[in-house]
């Protein structure tokens, strides 16, 4: 296949996000982005790292602990803002959701257009 269009293919795969290499977790990093408008983001490659720090059943302390203060806080939901995607000025961000004792019920890379 031809480079270029294997690029595209894989551009429309992922609904327009850069392909990030896995990354261990770091979370003096990952808290050190908090807020940043780092268009590079950082975080999107550290995503899944991220989500295994916080399985179901974590509570919200431990949650803070993990992965420092959210970029956004909701009723049962945290969101840590991951980076934007190459099409829309659309971003990501990794939403953590809590149940009603706040503990996570899940946590998953999510578009801020649709919160889904």
């Amino acid at each position: 296949m031809n480079p270029m269009k294997g690029a595209l293919a894989a551009l429309i795969l992922t609904g327009g996000q850069a392909m990030a290499e896995p990354a261990s977790f770091d979370r003096d990093g990952w808290a050190a982005l908090a807020g940043s408008p780092d268009a590079s983001a950082p975080r999107a490659a550290m995503v899944e790292a991220a989500v295994a720090q916080v399985p179901a059943g974590t509570a919200q302390a431990d949650v803070l602990a993990r992965l420092g203060e959210p970029d956004q806080r909701f009723d049962k939901a945290w969101a840590y803002m991951t980076g934007p995607t190459l099409f829309g000025g659309e971003y990501t961000a990794l939403l953590v959701s809590f149940d009603d004792a706040g503990t996570v019920v899940s946590a998953k890379e999510v578009s801020t257009k649709t919160w889904q």
